[in-house]
């Protein structure tokens, strides 16, 4: 199992976000193969891990996660 999260480092932390305004978990979830690919190929994470485990991104797999999202 696999999962990558990518959170945005430009949000100003001297400003309040309001909740409702604040990006979901859900939407910050990616496969690892979609980070690599987020970082332009520069990134080889996990190489000796098959490429079909870096492509799934099952929340279910995860049942910490599940409750959050």
């Amino acid at each position: 199992m696999a999962i990558g999260f990518w959170f945005p480092q430009n949000l100003n932390p001297y400003l309040s976000i309001p909740e409702s305004e604040t990006p979901s978990l859900e939407g910050q979830t990616f496969s690892v193969s979609e980070i690599e690919q987020m970082t332009g190929g520069e990134f080889n994470f996990f190489p000796t891990i098959p490429e079909t485990v870096k492509k799934t991104k099952n929340i279910a797999d995860w049942p910490g996660l599940a409750g959050i999202m």
